[in-house]
């Protein structure tokens, strides 16, 4: 399935697809360290690339904008 990764249970990836009648708006929280940015940004930059979709990211600190 082609879709946003939200998490994973057990050995399943949970996804919402691209076709999915919800709205794409996601927000994501969490404490310092708490894998934000390597779990949800930089996955889903990776998967919404590889299909040529879009993605708006809003970096308060700046700091995702200094990774490679």
């Amino acid at each position: 399935m082609l879709g946003i990764i939200l998490g994973k249970k057990g050995n399943d990836i949970i996804k919402l697809p691209f076709d999915s009648h919800f709205n794409k708006n996601i927000a994501v929280f969490g404490s310092s360290g708490s894998m934000k940015t390597i779990g949800f940004l930089i996955t889903n930059l990776l998967e919404l690339l590889q299909y040529k979709k879009s993605i708006i990211v809003t970096d308060a600190k700046r700091r995702n904008l200094q990774k490679d």
